[in-house]
């Protein structure tokens, strides 16, 4: 990815890219208006110092987000009941097992008789243990409506984020 030969943003993507032209003194343009000449042009309006760093910092804090839900040691039917509880709840891992809420700690095989109470709270425990037992119904009612036995297909119907694995539906076939 090169950066940008400009110093105006015009995808968040770009912006760490963008800050080492920024920073340096001599890039730097006043900040104002679009002038008529940049409007015919199409040049986007300049974006000012303080935007660009809260910006870095409002992705910086999305990549870290997304990689503390990552855990690259956990098997695929774990990532996925992470990715599926984290949706509502506060979840976080530990080692390989999944903490929900601070009260309930799931261990692998991620079944609902693999939860365990934390702090005491019955409510809690069987909450999760519903929660978790309708995802797995979930996934395995999808695994037989697209006709996956175990050959691991996806539904073509189904939707992911750009450039992302639908990480559900394929932990779900691996279960």
């Amino acid at each position: 990815h090169q950066p940008p030969s400009h110093r105006y943003v015009s995808c968040l993507c770009c912006v760490c890219c963008l800050l080492s032209q920024t920073r340096d003194k001599r890039l730097r343009r006043p900040v104002g208006e679009a002038t008529e000449e940049r409007a015919k042009f199409g040049e986007p309006t300049p974006v000012d110092d303080k935007e660009l760093e809260k910006r870095e910092r409002t992705a910086m804090e999305a990549m870290e987000k997304a990689m503390a839900a990552l855990n690259p040691r956990a098997p695929k039917p774990g990532q996925a009941v992470f990715d599926a509880l984290a949706k509502t709840m506060d979840c976080a891992w530990l080692d390989n097992s999944v903490v929900v809420l601070d009260q309930v700690k799931i261990d692998p095989p991620y079944e609902p008789d693999n939860c365990l109470s934390l702090d005491g709270d019955q409510n809690a425990l069987d909450r999760i243990r519903r929660i978790l037992a309708n995802l797995r119904k979930k996934w395995h009612k999808q695994r037989t409506a697209d006709g996956v036995g175990g050959g691991g297909e996806k539904n073509p119907r189904r939707h992911t984020k750009a450039g992302g694995d639908d990480a559900a539906g394929a932990s779900a076939a691996a279960a």
